[in-house]
């Protein structure tokens, strides 16, 4: 409980990730966490600041031994990801990258299973020459994230859906796409399923951002 602007501090001691000891106090003894007038923080959020969280672990480099494997998802699989996928893709080979990465998609719901991407999705697709048509929609299944070493999603909501599935020990490897752009300033991919022909295009300009930046993150050494 917190009285006059001081928490009690229960443990004796405090480390950080790397095992030093921070800020040692004996037991019981209070310690300040704001200044008079201001709403004291939880020693949690203190905590937090002192101590951050560990890094995730380093992400697989890509070799023609052991490729790289990267999943899109959005919700359906029919617009976003298969955008995403054919992108990506596209510029993997055209970086003479395709032993070394590879890319698939699929949708939290199965709304639309085995079927091909959005007419739309396509067409605006291929007038900047990206062909989607050989992709075919499945959901996202927790094996995924034992086989793919990035599960890249595209807007919040696929995010909540998709992280029940992933196993402890793997949630590093859930992330969403647009921590990857470079040049936009967006944290998500928004759907254009019920919008017009500008949707898809914004689409796009956000996913070549984003997989830009990616694949510069992932070149061989």
């Amino acid at each position: 409980r917190r009285l006059d602007g001081y928490s009690p501090l229960r443990a004796a001691v405090i480390y950080d990730t790397s095992g030093n000891q921070l800020a040692p106090l004996q037991r019981g003894e209070r310690l300040r966490l704001s200044s008079a007038g201001a709403r004291a923080p939880s020693w949690r959020a203190w905590a937090q600041r002192s101590c951050p969280e560990p890094s995730p672990p380093a992400m697989h480099h890509p070799t023609s031994q052991t490729p790289l494997r990267i999943l899109m998802v959005c919700m359906g699989n029919i617009c976003r990801s298969p955008t995403a996928h054919g992108v990506l893709e596209k510029m993997v080979a055209d970086a003479g990258l395709a032993s070394h990465i590879t890319v698939d998609s699929a949708g939290t719901h199965s709304y639309h299973v085995d079927e091909p991407p959005d007419e739309r999705a396509q067409q605006h697709a291929a007038l900047r020459g990206y062909d989607l048509s050989a992709q075919r929609a499945r959901r996202l299944v927790a094996r995924d994230f034992d086989t793919f070493h990035l599960v890249l999603v595209m807007d919040a909501a696929n995010e909540t859906h998709a992280r029940p599935l992933c196993p402890p020990g793997q949630h590093h490897r859930l992330r969403r796409l647009t921590d990857y752009c470079t040049t936009l300033q967006v944290s998500e991919v928004p759907d254009p399923y019920y919008g017009g022909a500008a949707g898809f295009e914004q689409v796009l300009d956000i996913v070549e951002d984003a997989c830009r930046g990616l694949l510069a993150t992932l070149a061989p050494r």
